[in-house]
């Protein structure tokens, strides 16, 4: 089933409020929400599971449609009782899911993005989050992660991939961001990816980024700027 089909009321609210703030052509606009929620129904362990992690992807966007909507930037994230209300609202808009169900799939959108030992024993918020992963191990993650850090270099000339200052939240280049997708395949890792279904999808997507990177990095190197 299509997440479209599933959550029809969801889907055109949330389709309308990443409309209403302009979250068009950003890296997190509102096809990688549904693209992400189509995942997690297609991952879960249990159709029960993926029915609410797919309610949450859809709806895993609101902090950044509260940034765009109060223009303060990609971070800090909104606080989490405001994004959880915000969550609850459009949640109360689909008529097939029940009051008794927002709560945990709130719980997911908030933890989508932590470390795996903060998700552990929920298995709502561990589809989603390894849906989300999986998503962005894909082929326009190149493209997408130009546009949402589109004032960065898109090779650091001098560090490449070992500047030991850059970080999730200060990659200094794009390259160096789209590499970090790849700590996502690290078994045992606190961001790594869990659910079996989700290996199988996560790692011909990971081959493809490293081929990516290794072709990148092999062609500075052949114009002479390595080192």
């Amino acid at each position: 089933m299509k997440v479209r089909e599933l959550f029809p009321e969801l889907y055109r609210v949330v389709k309308e409020k990443h409309e209403r703030v302009g979250l068009t052509g950003d890296g997190h606009n509102f096809w990688h929400a549904v693209r992400v929620a189509q995942c997690a129904l297609d991952i879960a362990e249990t159709p029960e599971v993926g029915r609410l992690a797919a309610a949450a992807g859809l709806c895993y966007n609101a902090g950044r449609i509260l940034n765009k909507e109060f223009v303060v930037g990609d971070f800090p994230t909104p606080r989490d009782s405001i994004i959880s209300k915000r969550v609850e609202n459009c949640l109360r808009q689909e008529s097939r899911l029940a009051g008794q169900e927002y709560s945990v799939i709130v719980e997911a959108v908030l933890l989508h993005n932590r470390q795996n030992w903060e998700q552990a024993g929920k298995p709502v918020a561990i589809t989603l989050a390894d849906a989300d992963r999986i998503v962005n191990l894909e082929a326009d993650v190149v493209i997408r992660n130009g546009q949402f850090h589109h004032s960065l270099p898109a090779v650091d000339p001098v560090h490449f991939l070992s500047d030991p200052a850059a970080s999730y939240r200060d990659p200094r280049s794009v390259l160096f961001d789209i590499s970090l997708s790849l700590d996502w395949m690290e078994p045992g890792g606190p961001v790594c990816i869990r659910l079996p279904k989700a290996w199988g999808r996560a790692k011909p997507r990971a081959e493809f980024l490293r081929l990516y990177l290794d072709t990148v990095l092999r062609q500075w190197e052949q114009a002479g700027m390595v080192p």
